[in-house]
């Protein structure tokens, strides 16, 4: 349901699915924090669920465009954007 038909009730038939011709909207997270200790196949969803934040985020892709790669934003200079951001 969070998949396919949860796209599809938002009125997005070409997401939910990883198929060519699709949005591909991804994240990846790390499991090697603290915070995911013990995470692994049987348990890697609940674990990240539960206990993952965005420090664990490590790629992140929209609309097939890669956003953040290996933690670092691809698109932004985020220190530059921050610091413009709170001098105006």
């Amino acid at each position: 349901m969070a998949t396919v038909n949860g796209h599809r009730s938002l009125g997005w038939g070409d997401a939910g699915s990883i198929t060519i011709g699709s949005r591909a909207d991804l994240v990846t997270l790390g499991l090697g924090s603290v915070r995911l200790a013990g995470a692994d196949a049987t348990t890697g969803i609940e674990s990240v669920i539960f206990a993952g934040s965005t420090a664990d985020v490590t790629d992140v892709v929209v609309d097939g465009r890669a956003v953040v790669v290996d933690g670092a934003h691809a698109t932004v200079e985020v220190a530059s954007e921050l610091d413009a951001a709170i001098r105006s």
